[in-house]
């Protein structure tokens, strides 16, 4: 009798674990990708589930025909929002997340994206509320109108982004490599959602497809900055990675433009880092503001800000090169 009490008790501690485990709701969730799968306009879905520890979880990854309508894109977004609370997984962690093909206007390799992506999260893990049906209805049909514009490769959008508001969204919108300020302007304005949106140039800079990515956040980037961007690549040449951003100042940010560079100590890299440093530095102030520069050099990391005065690190040691440009164009 004993051994037999001891079983039992052991059952009833496990009895909690073990039922997550053992009654799960994977077929619902199959059924709800299988209803998604048959609406017009979608051509693939992919389900994934989990029933662990620590909970249960499942994400369904939707891909979307070019030809899919605003309507049907919704109808995709509604459907498993509604159907979710129907089949009892309300207060489970879920994703919803679909795919777009892109315009096409970049080469495609391993590190570029060919596909606009919206992701719709659901559940208790990430403490923000879940969008109702008709808050993912919105966001779906925002992000289908952009990626639907002639002047948008990409548009990614995330939602919930705050945590406490179960309709706030960030959205990245990838211009085209032919769209003007004028163009990007006018889609802005065409929806009031994408009025803090950030706008991504991306720069092809050599054979192999790869980018230099700019990125101006809310406001697209003008004309004369994407042709300064153009000239910045020029002059870093088809070896190195950089990438740029322009955003309202915000706490422990350098200045309101900020660039980084990686040359590397490779061979050779110690007279790049001498050619590419300063003859970027002397483009910098024709964003018209401060401009942070954060270059990772053949001997170590080069940090100023032209027009302005870099903040750094206590354990920061400063190179010749950069107390040189130091003196050309801070403001310490």
């Amino acid at each position: 009798m004993r051994k037999v009490a001891v079983v039992l008790v052991a059952a009833a501690l496990l009895w909690p674990i073990s039922g997550c485990f053992l009654f799960d709701h994977r077929r619902e969730a199959e059924q709800i990708r299988r209803q998604i799968r048959a609406l017009p306009g979608v051509t693939d879905t992919n389900l994934t589930y989990a029933n662990n520890i620590t909970g249960e979880h499942f994400a369904l990854t939707v891909t979307l025909d070019r030809a899919i309508t605003v309507p049907q894109a919704v109808d995709v977004g509604r459907t498993f929002t509604e159907q979710r609370r129907r089949q009892g997984l309300g207060d489970y962690n879920g994703d919803l997340m679909l795919y777009y093909p892109a315009r096409g206007t970049l080469p495609r390799n391993v590190n570029t994206d060919d596909r606009s992506v919206a992701l719709f999260d659901f559940g208790p893990s990430d403490g923000k509320p879940d969008p109702d049906a008709d808050a993912v209805a919105d966001g779906v049909a925002i992000w289908l109108r952009t990626a639907h514009s002639p002047v948008a490769e990409l548009v990614g959008l995330d939602q919930p982004a705050e945590r406490d508001d179960a309709a706030s969204r960030d959205i990245d919108v990838t211009l085209t490599p032919d769209a003007t300020a004028a163009t990007a302007a006018a889609l802005q304005r065409s929806d009031p959602a994408l009025a803090d949106a950030s706008w991504e140039i991306k720069l092809v800079f050599n054979e192999y497809g790869d980018t230099r990515n700019y990125v101006s956040t809310p406001t697209p980037p003008s004309d004369a900055d994407r042709a300064l961007w153009s000239d910045i690549s020029g002059v870093i040449g088809k070896y190195y990675r950089a990438k740029g951003s322009t955003a309202p100042p915000r706490p422990g940010a350098q200045a309101e433009t900020q660039l980084e560079i990686d040359i590397g100590q490779g061979r050779g890299n110690d007279v790049e880092t001498q050619r590419i440093v300063p003859a970027v530095a002397a483009l910098l102030p024709r964003f018209g503001h401060p401009a942070a520069l954060l270059v990772w050099g053949y001997d170590g990391p080069i940090e100023i800000v032209v027009g302005g005065c870099y903040r750094h690190q206590p354990d920061h040691t400063r190179l010749p090169l950069e107390i040189e440009l130091s003196r050309q164009y801070e403001t310490c």
